[in-house]
């Protein structure tokens, strides 16, 4: 539900925040039960959840290839955890950006992405993928990484390998993009277009000809954001104030001039772009890039707001090869490997080439559920008829 401002409330914590204190109330061992001899066990019904640990590998069964437990290291000793079911929801590989292709999955598939900054943790480098496919799992569509066009980039720290998110919203409610200085201070894509097409325009931004402009020239592959006060009351304040107070975004109370004054462009360039942007929401488009959506006018704003962005690893959409009923696919077999499950960002085939925003967690909450419910209605039946082929009657990987 909103908040009590009436803002939206922010999906994925809120997520995180129920299931967390769910674990740990409802689910959790009770006061009274004695200390575990291993941080891996706990009362029936119960959940125990181990922080500062690793998982290694998987174990399988040499039978059959069926997945019957994880080795998980804890303070440098490595435990075998035996399970009926094994669920991976480890993430993607946004941060597996070693330059060897023997061990990072970025360099293997997208080698020409490997020096791009992410706004992934460090924990994102693709160890669930590796561990199934140690035991023979099958992948799809690993070469489909979604950049996302707007990295903050933080003047004190404009080379770091890891950036906050720009969010969507602040462009969703009529932040603009404008090219840097040197270049003429000039909008030159539809903000409002898929993720892969700003991106790319960014991208594309060329070495300016002179035109004028005397400010240093702008590091490769950045965009100026800017917005006005109507934008900032309809974003959330905290966040806002939080951007502020770190250096990723600029307030500017002097008007359109010092904007201009501030980042370097000629103020007469900045004015005019501005008021094209207006004409044009005015009458609702479509302007010179085909924009037909305007949330307002950016003209005669009290206050205004800019920041430094770039494209980032945001995403990577390929991973492993699951059913719908979210079991982890054998790459020689076809089949399922009986006792793995995935769900989130290291099942590959959901969001095919650009996922949309917002679809993650949307996925996540899904196939969360189908992998819990699937592993939940496996387990104990490790002699039951082998699964049938992918692709046969009933049965299908998931793919767009």
């Amino acid at each position: 539900p909103p908040r009590a401002d009436g803002k939206p409330s922010n999906i994925g914590s809120d997520i995180i925040r129920a299931l967390q204190t769910h674990i740990t109330t409802a689910l959790a061992p009770p006061s009274s039960e004695a200390e575990p001899a291993s941080p891996f066990t706990t009362a029936p019904g119960r959940v125990a959840v181990a922080t500062a640990s690793e998982t290694r590998s998987l174990l399988t069964r040499s039978a059959d290839g069926a997945v019957i437990g994880v080795v998980v290291r804890v303070d440098g000793v490595d435990h075998e955890l035996p399970a009926s079911a094994v669920v991976l929801a480890t993430g993607g590989f946004s941060s597996d950006r070693a330059p060897d292709p023997e061990t990072s999955l970025l360099a293997r598939h997208r080698p020409d992405l490997v020096h791009m900054p992410t706004t992934n943790g460090p924990w994102s480098t693709g160890d669930g993928v590796k561990m199934a496919e140690a035991v023979g799992a099958d992948t799809l569509h690993m070469d489909q990484v979604q950049l996302h066009p707007t990295g903050f980039v933080d003047p004190a720290a404009p080379n770091s390998d890891t950036k906050f998110l720009a969010p969507e919203f602040l462009r969703a409610e009529g932040a603009i993009l404008l090219a840097p200085p040197p270049h003429r201070a000039a909008r030159f894509v539809d903000e409002l277009t898929t993720r892969d097409r700003v991106t790319a325009a960014i991208l594309g931004l060329s070495s300016p000809s002179a035109d004028g402009d005397t400010a240093a020239a702008a590091p490769a592959a950045t965009a100026i954001l800017l917005w006005g006060d109507a934008t900032a009351r309809h974003f959330d304040p905290p966040s806002l104030a939080f951007y502020i107070k770190r250096g990723l975004v600029r307030q500017h109370d002097g008007g359109l001039a010092d904007v201009a004054a501030a980042r370097g462009w000629q103020p007469d360039a900045l004015e005019a772009t501005v008021a094209e942007h207006d004409a044009a929401a005015e009458v609702g488009g479509p302007d010179a890039f085909g924009r037909t959506v305007f949330p307002g006018k950016l003209g005669g704003s009290s206050k205004y707001y800019t920041a430094e962005v770039t494209p980032v690893l945001h995403y990577t959409m390929g991973g492993l090869r699951v059913t719908p009923e979210a079991r982890v696919v054998s790459a020689a077999s076809g089949r399922p490997i009986p006792g793995l499950y995935a769900a989130g960002e290291v099942a590959g085939g959901v969001h095919g080439a650009n996922r949309l925003a917002g679809n993650s967690l949307l996925e996540c909450a899904v196939f969360g559920r189908v992998a819990g419910a699937s592993a939940a209605a496996d387990a104990g039946e490790p002699t039951a008829a082998a699964p049938a082929p992918v692709g046969a009657a009933g049965q299908g990987h998931v793919e767009l």
